[in-house]
């Protein structure tokens, strides 16, 4: 929530407080129902608890075996790696790499031979 809106609604501490814990429940249940959908957006708004991301994370990786897809994998390694979680974007990558495959055809070599 942005500053001018704590001031206009004039909520104390404890209130904003209140609306986070709020937030980031509902974010963690959208996430343990649509983790490819909701999954980053509940990472970020539970960065500041501890334990709320610890949850989040959590979801991904038990989602990340059979309903993420390689390319949200990919994109949640990147998050955590710019947040400073250097280990669990490797350990997301790494489920990530699992999750790709290729058909024969899908791979395509390019070669340049010189004329």
């Amino acid at each position: 929530m942005s500053h001018s809106t704590i001031m206009r609604l004039n909520l104390t501490f404890a209130q904003q407080e209140e609306l986070s814990g709020c937030a980031r429940n509902l974010a963690l249940q959208c996430a343990t129902k649509d983790p490819p959908n909701c999954a980053l957006n509940a990472l970020t708004l539970c960065e500041n608890d501890a334990l709320a991301f610890e949850t989040a994370y959590q979801i991904v990786i038990d989602a990340a075996s059979h309903i993420m897809t390689s390319s949200q994998l990919f994109t949640i390694a990147r998050y955590m790696e710019h947040r400073g979680y250097p280990t669990r974007a490797y350990k997301l990558a790494v489920l990530a790499m699992k999750n790709v495959h290729l058909a024969y055809n899908q791979v395509t070599f390019h070669t340049h031979t010189p004329f």
